[in-house]
């Protein structure tokens, strides 16, 4: 088994297309579109504007020229055939292409089974038009929210795997762990997405990023080898605290002087409405996560992970899952390549394969 550290940050995601059918039949709904890029420009962050332009022309604009440009720059190019080839050809990366008609696509024959006219949605104006005699599926323009947000490149959610690997560790809160990997929702700015993130898997460790966009694309991207987080330091415990975990060891409780019989890991207790720590010196931890306990003969130390998944295995790890509100433990099965969870019940304090080690969960 590796264990691998890489960084994620959002790298340049491709813009939407929008093009516009400018044939004659598209006279009577020139005045809308203006409407249309004032809604682009309003709605979608400036960073994430679509390209914009016209049917059967290869030249693209961003809506605030068009915009400027006023309505004559609309009625001057009206005539234009309805044609995908000068639009599409130079089309040679992913992207979701929105083609706003008002009549049949002349040569969309001469497309169909291509990927560039698989990334295309397709808009009629109303239920009356037609732009491809039931070959692609088309849709009905209604509301201008609805619209645009086929054209928003916004990041929408990021999901982060690794085939055979499982997620040891990450340093961005914003980010929710699950089997398959960890995935975060809408963020304010792109630097919100950044995270390093730890796998566990079998050599050689090959994450990736999907990053959804608003306007329903799903685009790849890759993570950049990172160095791990560097083990924190021991730190020393008390001599009460030392008798405390040397009996959760021993006999998995404690007896505390007023009769009070505490199960191993219970180290914070609920006492006449108050909070009562039994081990202080973990007070200042971070909750969700583990520590490593070193338990000697006449001492005992702790080691903060701030993490909340540990290894205990060469081929094993615990963590806290806060949505199932339980601690999971997870195993690699060489037979199937593939980290399944484990049905035993995970208890909050555990021995971990160096000798004297233990794991607890804050």
């Amino acid at each position: 088994m590796e264990e691998a550290w890489f960084e994620f940050r959002i790298g340049e995601l491709p813009k939407a297309c929008l093009l516009l059918d400018i044939s004659e039949r598209t006279q009577p709904f020139v005045f809308v579109l203006r409407s249309i890029l004032q809604g682009i420009c309003e709605m979608i962050p400036e960073a994430a504007w679509p390209e914009v332009g016209f049917l059967g022309d290869s030249v693209r604009y961003s809506p605030r020229m068009l915009l400027l440009r006023g309505d004559r720059f609309f009625t001057e190019n009206l005539g234009r055939c309805r044609v995908l080839g000068p639009s599409l050809r130079d089309l040679t990366e992913p992207r979701s292409v929105v083609i706003l008609g008002s009549g049949p696509i002349l040569d969309l024959d001469d497309w169909l089974g291509f990927a560039p006219l698989r990334q295309c949605t397709l808009v009629k104006w109303n239920e009356s038009i037609s732009l491809s005699d039931g070959q692609h599926p088309e849709e009905i323009f209604g509301e201008m929210a609805q619209f645009v947000e086929w054209l928003n490149a916004s990041p929408q959610r990021v999901q982060i795997r690794a085939p055979n690997a499982v997620v040891i560790g990450w340093d961005n809160p914003d980010y929710d762990w699950a089997p398959v990997g960890l995935s975060a929702g809408e963020a304010s700015e792109p630097e919100s997405w950044t995270v390093r993130v730890g796998f566990l898997g079998e050599s050689p460790v090959e994450p990736i990023a999907e990053v959804a966009l608003s306007s329903g694309m799903v685009q790849s991207q890759t993570l950049q080898p990172s160095a791990g987080p560097m083990s924190p330091r021991w730190r020393p415990m008390t001599a009460a605290e030392h008798s405390i975990i040397g009996q959760w060891a021993r006999n998995g409780s404690v007896t505390l002087p007023d009769g009070t019989q505490v199960e191993a890991g219970q180290w914070e207790l609920a006492h006449d409405g108050k909070s009562v720590l039994l081990l202080e010196s973990l007070q200042s931890q971070t909750r969700g996560s583990f520590v490593r306990i070193q338990l000697d003969t006449f001492a005992a130390r702790f080691q903060p992970t701030e993490s909340p998944a540990i290894i205990v295995g060469d081929d094993r790890i615990v963590i806290w899952n806060p949505h199932a509100f339980a601690l999971e433990t997870y195993a690699y099965r060489r037979d199937t390549q593939s980290w399944e969870k484990e049905s035993a019940e995970q208890p909050r304090f555990f021995p971990l394969p160096t000798r004297g080690q233990y794991g607890l969960l804050l």
